[in-house]
C-alpha cells in the first residue's frame, strides 16, 4: 500500500522555500502613521529620569526624537578648525561659544545640538539651563552629506526661532552657506530670506561681530 508523502521537507542541508530576506518588508513612510510628539518639557523629563542618555545620540526636532548623524573624521576635524577660528571671541565680554551643545527652542519643541553656537551671556547664566534663541548670535552646522536635513528641517527651526544668522559648512561642495533675515509668514514654514554662498578666497564677518572677519579657507 502506498503511503502519503511527508509534508516535511527532508533535512538535506539546503534551504527550502522563499529565503527569509525576501520576506522582510521595506520600512513604511512616516506619513502613514500618527506620530507622538514630545514637548520640550517632556523631553527634559525623560532625560531627568534617565530614560534618555547621551548614549542614545538623539536630539529633539519639532517634537520628534531624531538620531544625530555619526561624526565622521572629516566633520570632527572641521569642527575643531571652526572652534579655533572663533575662539578669540571668548575674550569678549558677554560672549560664549558652545560646541555640539543643546539650544532650547520652546516655540517649536526643539533642542538641536549644532556644531557651533555663539551666544550672549556668561557661564553662570547657563549652569541650570541651555541657551535660548534670543541669546544666540550665530549657529553653524557642518554638513558632510547630501541629505538636506540641515537646510530643510533645521533651517526651518532656526528661522522660526528668530535666530539671526545660520551657517552650513557644506563639506561635499567645499562651500559655506550663509543664511540671514529669518521670516515666519502667517501661513507656511519659516524661512531665511537671504542666502549667500562663499568659497575659498572669500571672507565674511558675522552680523553680531562686524569687526571679526573670518576667511572661509580657515575651516574648509
Amino acid at each position: 500500500m502506498e503511503t502519503a508523502a511527508s509534508p516535511v521537507a527532508p533535512d538535506t542541508g539546503t534551504q527550502v522555500g522563499t529565503p527569509l530576506r525576501e520576506l522582510i518588508l521595506p520600512p513604511a513612510p512616516l506619513d502613514r502613521f500618527t506620530l507622538r510628539r514630545f514637548s520640550l518639557d517632556e523631553y527634559h523629563r525623560l532625560i531627568e529620569i534617565g530614560f534618555l542618555t547621551n548614549k542614545d545620540k538623539l536630539e529633539l526636532l519639532e517634537g520628534l526624537l531624531v538620531m544625530r548623524p555619526e561624526i565622521s573624521p572629516l566633520r570632527a576635524h572641521t569642527s575643531s578648525k571652526l572652534h579655533r577660528v572663533f575662539s578669540p571671541l571668548y575674550r569678549r565680554e558677554n560672549t560664549m561659544l558652545r560646541i555640539r551643545g543643546p539650544i532650547s527652542i520652546h516655540v517649536s519643541d526643539s533642542e538641536p545640538e549644532p556644531d557651533l553656537a555663539i551666544y550672549a551671556g556668561s557661564e553662570a547664566d547657563h549652569w541650570e539651563r541651555h541657551p535660548h534663541p534670543y541669546e544666540v548670535n550665530l549657529i553653524a552646522e557642518i554638513d558632510d552629506s547630501s541629505s538636506g536635513r540641515n537646510r530643510s528641517r533645521k533651517g526651518r527651526i532656526y528661522a522660526h526661532a528668530g535666530i539671526l544668522e545660520y551657517w552650513i559648512v557644506n563639506l561635499p561642495d567645499r562651500s559655506l552657506e550663509l543664511y540671514r533675515d529669518p521670516h515666519t509668514p502667517l501661513s507656511g514654514d519659516a524661512v531665511y530670506q537671504t542666502k549667500l554662498t562663499l568659497r575659498h578666497g572669500d571672507s565674511i564677518a558675522p552680523l553680531a561681530f562686524p569687526d571679526f572677519e573670518v576667511a572661509v579657507s580657515d575651516f574648509l
